[in-house]
Parts: C-alpha cells; structure tokens; sequence
C-alpha cells in the first residue's frame, strides 16, 4: 500500500513538473492562434493611354490705342451758279410795217432785235419777270406793265417803246420758255437752271412766230 501510495505521489509530482514545463515553454514561444488572410493576388491593368487633342492656343492680339483724329473740317457747300438766257426781238413787225404808225418804225431795230439773247445768273425762286426787269433796267431799255390782279401777275404792255395792237389789233408782247408758251404769267413763272427766255413781238396773236 505504501509503495502504491508512493507512486501516486511521485506520479503526480512528475505530471505538475511536466505541466510546469509545457507551460513555461509555452510562455516563452506562444503559439500565433492568428489566421492570416491570404495576400490578394495583384490584378495587371493595362494602362489607358489617354490622348488629348492638342489645343491650339488663343493669340489675343491688344489693339493698338486709336488715336482720336482731328476732326474733318466741314466746308459750307458753295450754291449752285444758276443762269438762264434772255432774248427780246420784235422782227415780226418787219414783216408788217405798214400796220404800224409811222411815229413807231424809228423805234423798231433793223435786224428786229432789242435785246439779244444773254446769259444772265439768277437766285434760287426768281420768276421771268423777275429776270425781265432787272436786265433792261441795267441795260437802260424802256419797259412797261401792269399788275393784273384777276392773274395775280405782272402784264407786260411795252418794251422798247412798242406796246400792245401797235402793230394791228392782235399785235402785242408774248413770251416763251425753252420754246414754250406758259400757260401763266411771267411773274408767277419760277426759273430753273439752264431756261431759255424769249420776249416777242407777235402781230398775229402768236400765229407768225
């Protein structure tokens, strides 16, 4: 029984000293209890390449500062010469002198002329009359009319000392412009540039013109 109980005790003794030793070994190297996730095998992407266009650049050109000119010196603009042409004859009455008074053939010129044709300049809104008057007043030829109020227009009665039915009872003065007889009087009648006046004598109401 001792023997047993000797056996025991050294049995037990030799299993805490093994235990004492398996735990000391343990405590000097523990065991790594840690699973280790397995390393992701790298996946080898194949590198896009990204071309750009190139990009033209933008030139911005500054322009020049301007430098403010002088300003344009603005000329008055200078009128028009405006000018017509005048002629007063009286040659019909050649033609029948004896209708007229014998006191009257010294005033009537040989060629029948009393004014030959003149260039003369006008304004702007001068009528026939108004270019009739002027002219023979210079040129000191004997002139005579009457304002017809009914016609609101000057009535020329004799020029050059010849007046109306002294040559016949449808003798008397006319005019024309640009070879055409107005159908209104000289003074009412607004001269253009370039007209062509004629004064005349007629002894047939116009017919002998």
């Amino acid at each position: 029984m001792k023997f047993i109980k000797k056996f025991k005790s050294t049995l037990i003794a030799t299993g805490i000293i093994a235990i004492a030793l398996i735990i000391g070994f343990y405590s000097q190297n523990p065991i790594n209890t840690t699973i280790a996730e397995p390393t992701p095998t790298p996946v080898t992407q194949t590198p896009v390449v990204e071309i750009l266009e190139e990009e033209k650049p933008i030139e911005i050109t500054a322009e020049p500062a301007k430098t403010p000119s002088a300003p344009l010196e603005t000329k008055e603009p200078q009128g028009e010469t405006l000018s017509c042409t005048l002629l007063v004859r009286c040659d019909t009455v050649l033609n029948n002198i004896e209708n007229l008074a014998p006191e009257k053939v010294p005033l009537v010129p040989e060629n029948g002329v009393i004014l030959p044709e003149t260039e003369i300049e006008f304004s702007d809104g001068d009528t026939v009359f108004d270019i009739l008057k002027n002219e023979l007043k210079n040129r000191g030829i004997h002139l005579e009319f009457n304002q017809v109020s009914v016609y609101d227009s000057a009535y020329i009665e004799g020029i050059g000392n010849l007046y109306e039915f002294d040559c016949g009872d449808l003798s008397g003065w006319i005019y024309r412009v640009n070879g055409k007889v107005p159908s209104m009087g000289c003074s009412l009648y607004k001269l253009q540039n370039g007209d062509k006046i004629e004064f005349l004598y007629t002894c047939n109401m116009g017919r002998d013109l």
